[in-house]
Parts: structure tokens; C-alpha cells; sequence
């Protein structure tokens, strides 16, 4: 829900960089780039994550109830791509797979894939943040290095960082309740917040770095806050 956010200010306000983007992600962040490079609607992208949040919450065990099937949940919403989105991103689109070794099933019995005779699983594993091109703008949900990712302005002491999967990330308390999140989806208020906070964070990289359209940055916002412009979708809502 961070990255939807993120890329919802980056469309409002520096449009230009998407336009022409070519975009790598891991897991939930490719199929992510796989839909804005096909141009689905940020809107549709949101009600899918929503819908799949929402289903795990029916389930006593979240995520882990074996009657969660979050791959067909996954298809569903790829089904909403048109019939040529292989053509559409090839070139543009890079995925991020992480090798799994030679045995047909995973520890916990689920079947793993495989592409052109080699098994693979979740690249978050072995690279959660691919680069292939500089420079590159990245995005993450936890506090860490990335260029869009969240920052907490009233601290002073620097932070220490934990590199895993090819990503930094701070050693705080917000990022073991993020990895918690990740694990099981939260309410629908905080999915909310969530992407409001990834549309504020991509406002300040865009103000930081002067990417962005400097007359739509400089505007002094209501309460010394960015605000998510009125008409966009509420996960609240869905």
C-alpha cells in the first residue's frame, strides 16, 4: 500500500518520471510495476490489496490459514491486465527471483515454481530492492536508505542498520511493527495510513530532490502537512 502512495504523488506531481520508467521490484513491488506499466489505474491496483487484506481477515490465522490462497488472489488481479501486458513491459519490467535449490516442494509443502527448468521463489530472499539501472529511484516501507521511504524528523541519534535481501534497514521498533504488517494485514484504517504516509514521504523526495513541479512543492499546505488530494480513493471505502 506504500508504494501505491508513492506512485500516486509521483503521478500528481512529477509525471514526467513514470512516463518513460523502467521499473524492478520483488514480489507485491513487481506485479506493482507490471500494473502501472499497463497503465491499470492506481484506484483498481488499491481495491485489489484491499480485497486480498480483507479475505485474510476472515481466517483465525491470517495469512497462514491454509484456506487463504493468496497466489489465486494474486492472479485474480493479474487477470485485470490486457491480453498483450507481456509485450507492454518487456524491456521495462524486472523481476526480482530468488534460486531455491534442487528439492520440488518447500518445507511447508507448498509447490515452488519453476521458470525455464530452474525452481525459484519470493526475490525478497535474496534482493528486495533491485537497481538494474542508475540512477534509480527507490521505494520502500521501512525506515531505511531508501530515496522514498519513511524518516522520523524529531530524531537526533543516528540509526543502525541491518542489510537484508539487499536492503538497509534501520533497527526500530516501526520496522518490526512494518515486517508484523507484512505478515498480517492490518485494519483498513491503517492500510489507509500507510499509503497516505508513502504519498507524504514521495512529496518530501520530490521537494528534497527538486524533481518535481517546484510551484505545486512550495505551496504551503494546511497545517505545515502534505495533503493526499481530495477524490482519491479510500482504502476505508472499498
Amino acid at each position: 500500500m506504500y508504494h501505491l502512495g508513492a506512485l500516486q504523488c509521483l503521478q500528481h506531481h512529477c509525471p514526467r518520471t513514470l512516463r518513460h520508467a523502467k521499473v524492478a521490484g520483488a514480489s507485491i513491488g513487481a506485479v506493482i510495476g507490471a500494473s502501472i506499466l499497463n497503465d491499470m489505474p492506481l484506484s483498481t491496483m488499491k481495491r485489489n490489496i484491499v480485497h486480498a487484506a480483507s479475505e485474510s481477515r476472515k481466517w483465525a490465522l491470517r495469512t497462514f490459514s491454509p484456506s487463504y490462497d493468496v497466489v489465486n488472489l494474486l492472479k485474480s488481479g493479474l487477470d485485470e491486465l490486457p491480453e498483450d501486458a507481456h509485450l507492454q513491459v518487456n524491456g521495462r519490467l524486472f523481476v526480482s527471483l530468488t534460486k531455491y535449490g534442487t528439492s520440488a516442494r518447500s518445507p511447508l509443502g507448498y509447490r515452488i515454481p519453476s521458470f525455464r527448468g530452474t525452481q525459484y521463489i519470493d526475490g525478497g530472499f535474496s534482493n528486495n530492492l533491485p537497481t538494474p539501472h542508475n540512477p534509480t529511484i527507490t521505494i520502500s516501507p521501512f525506515v531505511g536508505q531508501a530515496d522514498i521511504s519513511p524518516r522520523d524528523p524529531k530524531r537526533v541519534s543516528p540509526y543502525r542498520y541491518i542489510s537484508v535481501g539487499n536492503e538497509e534497514y534501520a533497527v526500530t521498533f516501526v520496522n518490526l511493527r512494518k515486517f508484523a504488517h507484512a505478515l498480517v494485514p492490518p485494519s483498513l484504517d491503517e492500510l489507509e495510513n500507510i499509503y497516505r504516509q508513502g504519498y507524504r514521504d514521495a512529496y518530501c523526495f520530490l521537494k528534497r530532490s527538486r524533481l518535481g513541479c517546484q510551484v505545486c512543492l512550495t505551496k504551503k499546505l494546511h497545517g505545515m502537512k502534505v495533503k493526499v488530494p481530495e477524490g482519491t480513493s479510500d482504502a476505508r471505502n472499498m
